[in-house]
């Protein structure tokens, strides 16, 4: 499974692409590897597939999620709006 993640404290509006054979949550707390760094991120959407050859999910933080699908939703409506990260 794909999953898109919003990289904690990261300075760009962007969210990154990862795979995982686990059914993540959305809003769920994971572990990544973006440019060789580990860093938090958080589980956006889940998408079908992917184009490219992406990284998968190091590590699940706390294997469930404490966001609402409901409070995802609006955090992403707020970053687009807004153009902040």
């Amino acid at each position: 499974m794909f999953y898109n993640i919003a990289i904690s404290e990261a300075p760009i509006n962007l969210s990154f692409t990862y795979s995982s054979e686990l059914d993540l949550e959305l809003g769920e707390r994971v572990v990544v590897d973006l440019h060789g760094n580990k860093v938090k991120g958080y589980v956006l959407e889940k998408v079908e597939s992917s184009t490219r050859k992406v990284k998968p999910v190091l590590e699940r933080i706390d294997g469930f999620s404490f966001l609402s699908v409901k409070d995802v939703e609006l955090v992403k409506w707020i970053s687009h709006h807004f153009f902040s990260p």
